[in-house]
């Protein structure tokens, strides 16, 4: 009997002859550990691009949720880029992904958001 303990998928048993039990347990190690691509953007909500979603889950993203949270007023794209430290068009694409998320709103016309926060 082989036991095999994989983190975030438990501990599996193998059994029958050493030589079938370790090879059973070889295969499951292969398949289990390395995480299958599209599994991986399995929480990606729809409509959302995968550049953008890796955009979203950084810290640039955290950067510029907290210059909306200090803002007594609403704020361009722009001066959110310069004061969080990104690039305007990652901004931009951090904001609209927000804005889907519920996490803020442009109340500004579409050629000039600005943003507040949610």
């Amino acid at each position: 009997m082989i036991r095999v303990h994989l983190a975030d998928r438990g501990t599996t048993t193998f059994s029958g002859s050493f030589q079938s039990a370790y090879q059973a347990a070889q295969a499951y190690i292969r398949d289990n550990s390395e995480p299958d691509p599209e599994k991986i953007d399995d929480d990606r909500p729809p409509g959302i691009t995968k550049t953008g979603w890796e955009n979203y889950n950084s810290p640039a993203k955290y950067r510029i949720a907290e210059v909306l949270g200090k803002a007594d007023q609403p704020l361009l794209t722009m001066p959110i880029a310069e004061q969080s430290r990104v690039c305007r068009s990652t901004a931009g694409r951090i904001l609209r992904i927000m804005e889907l998320m519920g996490e803020a709103r442009n109340v500004g016309v579409k050629t000039k958001a600005k943003w507040v926060k949610a």
